[in-house]
């Protein structure tokens, strides 16, 4: 019969106590060890093919080592767009690299005795991550006194102040842009867009630089889906065409609003980068993959990625704990530039 290897087995091997064994393991930065005690204590775990045993680890800590990612169906997906996959891969290593399970669950999209439910599994999670714009106001009372840990994803909604969340600093992110557009030459910068929020922080971006403010170049159009965006951008581009002449620059809402744009000012002969800048937001070139050269959008990139992993750390300090905490964890922005902008 295989001898089973345990944290005693592997002190013994190296010189040490269990307890020493278990927070290597468990990657504990408390635990200061030489580093030769450290490289054996981690060899002799390789080498005896020690495993944790996670079911007993759970009753002794009274934890599950699961968390859940909730979702309202499977059309908050769509609707979150592409962006929303790379918050959970960014979430799901964070968890995996510190030995917990994340999966997922939907409610009833406005049933709020679902929500009530999950946020009372206490015993089957140790805790709840609720993705942008699942919320209503009045879930927050139901976040708040859930006996789990709960962290809301990339939602700045007032209404959830005094809750857990991690989102990013969009209102720097567009003046950001608009400093940028600004230090290349551009005075006269127009606004396209079906966001009044990002519309909002670009009004008082350019007012803060001291830019030349125009209602007129400011243009609508209706949002309808995040996957149509481009269509509906390509669409309504004909009043920001009209009024070409009047400004320079021109910075989109996001990258999907920019492109429909782009083309609908290609088909007018007029190119982005030459004849006029173009700027989004949201960086999706890189996120869908586009290869590196063939990039052209000048835009605003989001750390989603980094937003997920944000989110579990958070959680898990939490979880660990053992107690809610009320914070807001606000992540940069940063402008990339490409060929699509040029200085005047």
């Amino acid at each position: 019969m295989k001898e089973i290897v345990t944290l005693k087995s592997i002190a013994d091997r190296v010189g040490v106590v269990p307890s020493t064994v278990s927070r290597i393991i468990r990657k504990d930065k408390t635990c200061y060890i030489n580093k030769a005690k450290k490289e054996a204590i981690l060899r002799a775990v390789r080498e005896l093919g020690y495993s944790p045993n996670i079911a007993a680890r759970n009753l002794v800590t009274g934890r599950t080592s699961h968390v859940a990612f909730v979702l309202s169906d499977i059309s908050s997906l769509k609707a979150a767009g592409p962006f929303f996959f790379s918050n959970i891969e960014g979430a799901y290593k964070e968890f995996e690299k510190n030995g917990m399970a994340l999966s997922f669950v939907s409610h009833l999209p406005g049933d709020q005795r679902d929500i009530q439910e999950i946020c009372a599994a206490k015993g089957v999670y140790d805790g709840l991550i609720f993705g942008s714009s699942m919320l209503r106001e009045t879930d927050r009372d139901v976040i708040l006194c859930s006996p789990l840990p709960v962290v809301i994803l990339d939602d700045e909604s007032a209404f959830l102040e005094g809750t857990a969340r991690v989102i990013t600093d969009k209102s720097d992110g567009v003046f950001q842009a608009i400093s940028y557009l600004k230090n290349i030459g551009h005075r006269r910068i127009a606004y396209y867009g079906c966001s009044a929020e990002t519309k909002s922080y670009f009004k008082g971006a350019a007012l803060k630089l001291g830019l030349y403010q125009d209602e007129t170049l400011v243009f609508n159009f209706p949002y309808k889906e995040i996957y149509n965006l481009t269509l509906d951008a390509y669409s309504a581009a004909g009043p920001v065409l009209e009024n070409i002449r009047k400004y320079t620059a021109i910075f989109c809402c996001n990258d999907f609003t920019a492109m429909g744009l782009c083309r609908r000012l290609k088909e007018a002969g007029i190119e982005a980068g030459k004849d006029i800048s173009v700027m989004g937001f949201d960086d999706v070139e890189e996120l869908l993959g586009v290869k590196k050269e063939e990039m052209f959008l000048t835009t605003v990139q989001k750390p989603r990625a980094a937003m997920g992993r944000e989110v579990a750390r958070l959680l898990m300090e939490m979880i660990k704990s053992g107690k809610k905490i009320a914070t807001t964890r606000k992540l940069a922005c940063s402008v990339v530039i490409r060929s699509s902008t040029k200085a005047i």
